[in-house]
């Protein structure tokens, strides 16, 4: 709902990567739910690299 309201809010990308990367490797969820969870981070991360001009951030996707 937040990148709804906020498209381009590369903070708001950077949480919702690092939450969607945590419950990737967490194992109360199905193997395929962690694996939706690492598509999604994964998507985030992209969404950084290729848009977000903040090496702070960008930085931050690198690492995930």
């Amino acid at each position: 709902m937040g990148l709804r309201k906020f498209p381009k809010s590369f903070l708001l990308m950077r949480d919702l990567m690092y939450v969607a990367s945590n419950q990737s490797n967490d194992t109360d969820y199905s193997s395929e739910q962690r694996k939706l969870f690492k598509q999604e981070s994964i998507m985030l991360g992209e969404k950084i690299l290729n848009s977000c001009t903040q090496d702070e951030i960008r930085n931050a996707a690198v690492q995930v």
